[in-house]
C-alpha cells in the first residue's frame, strides 16, 4: 500500500523582532551626537586660536654637535622676542655655552657675562633687564623659556631654557617667549653626554656662533 510521504515540517527561521526605537528617543541621541560632535569641533578650532603665533625669524644656535632652531612668539612676548633678536644680531651669544643639563628637565644657557669672548662695549651695552610677560602657555617640552633672579621677576637678560620635559612650577613665573622648531635630535645629544652631580656637562657645550634668519630661507 502506497503511502505519501509525510509533508516536511518547515521551519522558518525568523529574524529577530524589530525594535521599534520611539521617536524622542531618537531625536535625543541624534542631539547628543551633534553636541559631540560640536564640542569636538570647539575643542579643535580652540586648540589652533591657542597655538601662539611664531615669529618670521628664526634664531639659529650652532654647536659642535649641530644647530639648535628657535622661533620667537611676538605677540605673547614682543619685549623678549625683540630684545633676544637684538642680541643675537650684536653677537652677544656668540660663545656662550649651555651650562645646564637637568634630565627630564632642562638645557640652559649661560648668561653673555660667560663668553669664551668678553663682550664689546656695544654688546654689554644693549643688554637690558626685561619685565616680566607671563601668559597662560605651559612649560612643556620644546617651550623656550626665560631665566630670571630668584625673587626677581623683572630681571631677564639673556639666560634662557629649553624645557624637555613638562614643569608647571614654572607656569606664570617665568616669561615664554618661543619654541625649538628644528634640532630635537642636537638638544637629545646634550643629554646623552656625561653630566656631573649638579647638572652640568663635563664638555663644554659652546654655542660657537647665533644667528638671525627668516623662516623661508
Amino acid at each position: 500500500k502506497s503511502r505519501c510521504p509525510k509533508p516536511r515540517k518547515i521551519t522558518s527561521v525568523s529574524a529577530k523582532p524589530y525594535k521599534i526605537i520611539p521617536m524622542h528617543t531618537r531625536t535625543v541621541r541624534n542631539n547628543l551626537g551633534l553636541l559631540l560632535a560640536l564640542a569636538l569641533a570647539h575643542s579643535i578650532a580652540t586648540a589652533v586660536e591657542s597655538m601662539p603665533e611664531l615669529s618670521t625669524e628664526r634664531v639659529v644656535l650652532s654647536t659642535d654637535h649641530g644647530d639648535l632652531v628657535l622661533a620667537l612668539y611676538p605677540r605673547v612676548a614682543p619685549l623678549h622676542s625683540k630684545q633676544i633678536l637684538q642680541l643675537v644680531e650684536l653677537g652677544v651669544y656668540d660663545t656662550t655655552h649651555f651650562y645646564r643639563i637637568e634630565r627630564g628637565f632642562v638645557a640652559q644657557t649661560s648668561t653673555a657675562h660667560d663668553r669664551l669672548l668678553p663682550l664689546n662695549a656695544e654688546q654689554a651695552s644693549a643688554i637690558k633687564k626685561i619685565p616680566a610677560e607671563f601668559s597662560d602657555l605651559r612649560h612643556v617640552p620644546g617651550i623656550v623659556s626665560m631665566a630670571r633672579d630668584d625673587g626677581d621677576i623683572d630681571s631677564a637678560e639673556t639666560s634662557f631654557s629649553i624645557l624637555v620635559g613638562t614643569a608647571p612650577h614654572l607656569d606664570g613665573q617665568y616669561t615664554i617667549f618661543g619654541e625649538l622648531v628644528e634640532g630635537q635630535e642636537v638638544l637629545d645629544h646634550f643629554f646623552q653626554l656625561k653630566i656631573d652631580a649638579d647638572n652640568r656637562p663635563e664638555q663644554r657645550l659652546t654655542i660657537n656662533r647665533a644667528f638671525v634668519v627668516n623662516s623661508t630661507q
